[in-house]
This record gives C-alpha cells, structure tokens and sequence, in this order.
C-alpha cells in the first residue's frame, strides 16, 4: 500500500473548544490538540491508551514541574515522540 492510499484511509479529530466529545476520539486515527487542553482535561485522557503520541514544539514542556510535562507524562501509549526546532539545552530529560 503507498503512503497516497494509506492517507486517505486516516481521519483526524480537532479535539479544541467548548464542544470536546471524548466519546468520539475513539472513531479517528488522529487527534490534534494543545497542551493545555491535555492539561486541562488529562482526567479522561489519563484513561485512555494511544498507539502513538507525537508532540510538536516540545519546548513547552522543559519545565518538568509544571503541570503541562506532568499531565504528558501520564498519557500511556506503545510510542512516544517530542519533536522541536529548538536546540537542545542543559538536558535530554
């Protein structure tokens, strides 16, 4: 199967605003959102198993005392990746 054919077998839920429906992440193989809704809502996140977590501009959780690392730490899936543009500082924690 090519990479053409496999995208359009892939749905995506923007999971942001007042109208987040946990009930229907279930239903799509991707879920977009910020760290601060993950924060805000890691009580029904918490619960869930992901295949894959991907997070962009990982920048936002260098402070590991804050609690945006914190909820991300607890999210379970089989595969975990921070991505950034930024350099590298002080620790590869």
């Amino acid at each position: 199967m090519s990479w053409k054919s496999l995208i359009h077998l892939l749905s995506f839920y923007l999971y942001y605003g007042t109208n987040r429906d946990m009930k229907s992440l279930k239903n799509y193989n991707i879920i977009l959102t910020t760290y601060a809704l993950v924060r805000n809502d890691i009580s029904k996140f918490k619960d869930m198993a992901f295949d894959t977590i991907i997070l962009d501009e990982s920048q936002n959780i260098k402070n590991v005392e804050s609690k945006s690392p914190k909820s991300v730490m607890l999210l379970e899936a089989k595969h975990k990746f921070a991505l950034s543009g930024t350099p590298i500082e002080n620790s590869l924690f």
